[in-house]
C-alpha cells in the first residue's frame, strides 16, 4: 500500500512506513502491531502526515518535517507552539518567576507587559520583528527601550533554543537610536588635581569611602556597590558581582578580576571596616547604595558647585571618574593591556570609550 510517496508495509507482525528522505536517504518507521485495533488506519494517518510535511519542506516551507521522526511516533504529543512575542514573553515570566527578584519584576517586567500590549497582532509575529522598535519608539524613550528590551531578547533567545529555530528578534535592540547627551558617557576626563578636589568635597560625608574607592580604582559604580568586606583579602580585592536596578548579578562582561591593594586603598578599606554592615560601601541605612539617588543628591550638586567656583573644568557624570582613572594611569606609564585587565574591560573599549584627550597639552615648537 502506498500513500503519496510513503510505502506502508507489513513486516514481522508490524506496520512499517518506508520512504526516501531527500536529506537523509531511505528512512523507515515502525508504527504499531498488525494486531492493533485500527492499526492500518493509524499507519495510513502517519503516512499521510509524513507525506504532507515532506511536500511542504520541498516547497520551501520549513518547520513541518521532523527529521528526528519523533513527531510521527504513536503517542507523540506536540507542544503548543508559541506563535507571537506576547506569548513567548508570558511563558518566559512563568518559567523565570522564582529566579527573578521582585525588584526587577517591578522595574522591568511591568514595563515590558505594557509595551507588548501596545503592539497589534501583526507586529507581534516573527515576520514583523522589525516593526517592534519602530512602534514602541512612539511611546517610550530610547533608554527605557534599551533597558527593557534586554529582557525581551533573553526571552526570545530561550524560546529559539527550545524550539531549535533562529531568533528573529535577536537584533531588535540594535535598532534603538540613543541620542548622546552632552557630557554623558563621553571620553571626557578630570585630571588628578580635579579628582582629589572632588574627593575632598566628600570629606566627613558618609559616602567619602565610596567616592574615594571609585577615584582610586576606576571601578564601575555597580561593582563597588556590590562589594562585601569578605571580598577584600590581604593584597587583592575580588570583583565578581554588580548591583544594578535593584538586582545583584555578575559583572558587566561576567569576568571576575582581582584588584591589587596599594597603601591608599589599604588605609581606605581599614576605615570602612568600622561600619556595621557587611557591605564594604553601604548606604546610610546599611543596604546597597542606589546609584541614581547618589548621583542626584550627592554627586551632581557637589560637581556643579565646584564647577561654578572654577576649581574643576567640567561638569561630568560620576561614571566619568572611570574614564579619568583609566586615562590617568595610562599617562603614568601602565601599559594598556594591564589597565584593561584592572578595569575589567578590553583594549578596544579603552581606545573607543575611555582614553580621554589631554586638554592641558602644550604643543611643542617645530
Amino acid at each position: 500500500m502506498k500513500i503519496g510517496k510513503i510505502n506502508i508495509e507489513q513486516v514481522k507482525g508490524s506496520y512499517r512506513l518506508r520512504w526516501t528522505d531527500p536529506f537523509f536517504g531511505r528512512r523507515s518507521l515502525t508504527v504499531c502491531s498488525t494486531e492493533t485495533v485500527d492499526g492500518q488506519k493509524l499507519a495510513s494517518v502517519k503516512a499521510s502526515e509524513i507525506d504532507s510535511d515532506l511536500a511542504k519542506e520541498l516547497l520551501g516551507i520549513p518547520g513541518h518535517y521532523d527529521s528526528s521522526l519523533e513527531k510521527y511516533k504513536p503517542g507523540y504529543t506536540s507542544k503548543a507552539k508559541l506563535t507571537n512575542l506576547l506569548e513567548i514573553w508570558k511563558n518566559h515570566k512563568i518559567e523565570n518567576d522564582k529566579s527573578t527578584p521582585n525588584s526587577r519584576k517591578k522595574s522591568v517586567w511591568k514595563i515590558v507587559d505594557n509595551m507588548l500590549l501596545k503592539l497589534n497582532k501583526n507586529q507581534l509575529i516573527p515576520q514583523n520583528s522589525g516593526q517592534v522598535v519602530k512602534e514602541l519608539s512612539k511611546h517610550y524613550s530610547p533608554s527605557t527601550l534599551n533597558r527593557c528590551l534586554a529582557d525581551v531578547v533573553k526571552a526570545t533567545n530561550d524560546w529559539s533554543k527550545s524550539e531549535n529555530v533562529s531568533n528573529p528578534w535577536i537584533d531588535i535592540r540594535s535598532q534603538i537610536r540613543i541620542p548622546k547627551k552632552a557630557g554623558s558617557r563621553s571620553k571626557q576626563t578630570w585630571n588628578r588635581k580635579e579628582l582629589n578636589i572632588i574627593r575632598e568635597s566628600f570629606m566627613n560625608n558618609h559616602y567619602y569611602g565610596y567616592i574615594s574607592f571609585l577615584i582610586l580604582t576606576g571601578c564601575r559604580p555597580e561593582e563597588a556597590i556590590a562589594l562585601r568586606k569578605t571580598d577584600v583579602g590581604s593584597k587583592l580585592i575580588n570583583i565578581d558581582k554588580a548591583f544594578s536596578y535593584g538586582e545583584l548579578k555578575g559583572t558587566k562582561n561576567d569576568k571576575h578580576r582581582k584588584f591589587p591593594i596599594n597603601p591608599q586603598l589599604e588605609e581606605l578599606i581599614k576605615n570602612q571596616n568600622n561600619t556595621q554592615s557587611d557591605l564594604l560601601f553601604p548606604s546610610t541605612t546599611g543596604g546597597y547604595i542606589e546609584q541614581k539617588k547618589f548621583n542626584q543628591r550627592q554627586f551632581k550638586p557637589r560637581v556643579e558647585k565646584l564647577f561654578n567656583e572654577g576649581v574643576i573644568s567640567k561638569k561630568l557624570p560620576s561614571y566619568n571618574i572611570r574614564n579619568s582613572w583609566i586615562t590617568l594611569v595610562l599617562r603614568e606609564g601602565l601599559d594598556i593591556a594591564t589597565v584593561a585587565g584592572l578595569a575589567g574591560t578590553s583594549e578596544r573599549m579603552i581606545m573607543n570609550n575611555y582614553w580621554g584627550a589631554d586638554d592641558s597639552v602644550v604643543i611643542p615648537e617645530i
